[in-house]
C-alpha cells in the first residue's frame, strides 16, 4: 500500500528519529503500567476516566514489584515521556487522562491476545488459586485458603501436571519413532515429526503458563504479613 495520505511521509525515517520509537512503544514495565491504568478505566475505578499522579506512581510500583523504592524522579520522568503519545493533563483538576493513542494501544493488544486465549484446565485452576489468594488478608482467611481452597484443587492440579508430563513424554517418544526411515518416505516422516513437535510444544506452553501462575501464588504467600507457625508449615506444604 502506498502512502496515499502524504507521499512525502517517510515512516521508517520518522520512527527512527531520537526517542520516537521508544515513546510509541515504551519499555515493558512502563507499558504494563499503562495497561494497568487502562484496566482500571474499563472497570470504572476512576471518575470520568481521569486519574492522579499518585495513581500512576502506584501503577509503576505494582508493576516493578520491588522492595527498593524508586525515587519519585524516575516515575516522574516516565510520566513526562508518556505525555507525548499516551497521557494528557488537566491542570485545573490536576488529573491525567488517556490520549486516543493510549486507548488504541491497549485495546489492540487486548483484543489480539483474547483472540488467541484458550485457557486449559491447569491454567484455570492456577489462575483461580492466585485470584482467591489475593484477598486473604487476615490469619483466619489465609488459613482457610491454605487448608480448604488450595487443598480442594491440589489433587486436580497434580493430575493435570501428571497428564501433561505423560503427553510430553509420549510426544517425544513419537518423535523418536517418527524418524525411522525403514518403512516410510521422507515426506511422511516430515509430517509426522511436525505433528509430534506441535503437540509437545503445545503441552509445554500449558505447563509454562501454569508454572508462571504458581510463581505469582508463591510471591503472594511470601508477602503475606500475618503469619504464625501453623501458617508457615502450611505454606511450606504448598511450596
Amino acid at each position: 500500500m502506498s502512502n496515499s495520505v502524504n507521499p512525502n511521509f517517510n515512516f521508517i525515517k520518522i520512527l527512527n528519529e531520537e526517542k520516537t520509537y521508544k515513546l510509541l512503544f515504551p519499555e515493558r514495565e512502563i507499558g504494563l503500567a499503562i495497561v494497568l491504568i487502562y484496566e482500571k478505566i474499563i472497570d470504572r475505578v476512576f471518575e470520568d476516566e481521569k486519574f492522579t499522579e499518585k495513581d500512576l506512581h502506584d501503577a509503576f510500583e505494582t508493576i516493578y514489584k520491588t522492595n527498593v523504592r524508586y525515587p519519585k524522579e524516575v516515575y516522574s520522568s516516565h510520566i513526562m515521556d508518556l505525555q507525548e503519545y499516551f497521557l494528557d493533563y488537566n491542570p485545573e483538576l490536576q488529573k491525567y487522562f488517556f490520549k486516543d493513542y493510549a486507548y488504541k494501544f491497549c485495546k489492540h493488544a487486548k483484543e489480539t491476545l483474547i483472540g488467541g486465549f484458550k485457557p486449559t484446565r491447569i491454567q484455570e485452576i492456577c489462575t483461580h488459586l492466585s485470584k482467591t489468594l489475593e484477598s486473604r488478608d487476615t490469619i483466619e482467611e489465609l488459613k482457610f485458603w491454605l487448608k480448604e481452597v488450595f487443598k480442594k484443587y491440589e489433587p486436580d492440579l497434580r493430575e493435570q501436571i501428571d497428564f501433561l508430563d505423560r503427553q510430553i513424554t509420549e510426544s517425544i517418544e513419537s518423535l523418536k519413532k517418527g524418524t525411522d526411515f525403514t518403512n516410510q518416505n521422507f515426506l511422511e516422516i516430515l509430517i509426522a515429526t511436525d505433528d509430534s513437535m506441535n503437540n509437545a510444544q503445545n503441552h509445554v506452553k500449558e505447563l509454562r503458563s501454569a508454572y508462571s501462575e504458581t510463581k505469582t501464588i508463591r510471591g503472594l504467600l511470601e508477602r503475606k504479613p500475618n503469619r504464625d507457625s501453623e501458617i508457615n508449615v502450611l505454606i511450606s506444604e504448598v511450596y
